[in-house]
């Protein structure tokens, strides 16, 4: 799926806890995954090298502070992983790169900040890093068949639904419009238009972001791929959001 192509080369989403006396509504994320079997347990992000972001105990209910000073940490967790690596680098993606649009109409107010999201593809990983220990994964999505579908990366039939997740911007910008791609069917003949839109009022801080499909083309010779996608900014969780946990 091209829109979560986008930002697989991240590799550095990476933040850990800051000190809080007094946390509020809009200073945490937290709430229980249903289905989590688990031990206590830490919440991570990033690729090689996690960092803790939350934590989450034995009867699934989890705590993710959302840290308003957390860029100078990342940044300063990118280069450390680059003075690691052997021979290649990371660098965060840009809202230009992100939003890039070959054919379609989509405007981007300002194309040089850097993104900064706190899940990787939706997704939050559950472990311990110092005893090697990796649980699973957990999404705030729609339902656990749409969450099923998103981590099968195109394996399984693409479900309606959707899953959010936390963006952080030090300036506030907005994307709006729609991105259409000419796509082949599995057979590589039929052609089919997947579409992306983009409902983005991003302000300064913290904003809450919905990525959705609703619509699916119906592919007779292989799995049904998304055909209309959106991102837009909401206020709030959904009522409905279900967390569901992974292996």
């Amino acid at each position: 799926m091209r829109v979560l192509k986008i930002y697989f080369p991240v590799t550095a989403i990476i933040f850990f806890m800051m000190p809080f006396s007094v946390l509020n509504a809009q200073d945490v994320f937290e709430g229980t995954i249903n289905n989590y079997e688990k031990p206590s347990s830490k919440i991570l992000t990033g690729m090689m090298m996690p960092f803790e972001i939350g934590t989450v105990d034995q009867n699934g209910t989890f705590s993710i502070p959302l840290d308003e000073d957390f860029l100078n940490v990342l940044e300063e967790s990118i280069e450390k992983e680059n003075q690691n690596s052997n021979g290649w680098s990371t660098s965060m993606l840009t809202t230009g790169r992100m939003f890039s649009c070959s054919d379609g109409d989509v405007e981007v107010t300002n194309t040089e900040l850097p993104i900064a999201n706190l899940s990787t593809n939706g997704s939050y990983m559950i472990g311990n890093p110092e005893e090697e220990v990796d649980h699973g994964y957990f999404m705030a999505t729609s339902s656990s068949e749409f969450t099923e579908a998103v981590k099968s990366f195109g394996q399984s039939d693409a479900v309606p639904g959707y899953y959010i997740d936390w963006y952080y911007f030090e300036e506030p910008f907005s994307v709006s419009g729609s991105c259409e791609v000419k796509t082949y069917a599995m057979n590589q003949e039929d052609l089919y238009m997947q579409t992306t839109t983009y409902n983005l009022d991003f302000k300064e801080g913290w904003n809450l972001v919905k990525f959705e499909i609703s619509d699916i083309y119906e592919d007779p010779d292989g799995t049904n791929p998304p055909m209309e996608m959106s991102y837009s900014t909401i206020n709030d969780i959904p009522a409905e959001v279900v967390y569901y946990f992974f292996e």
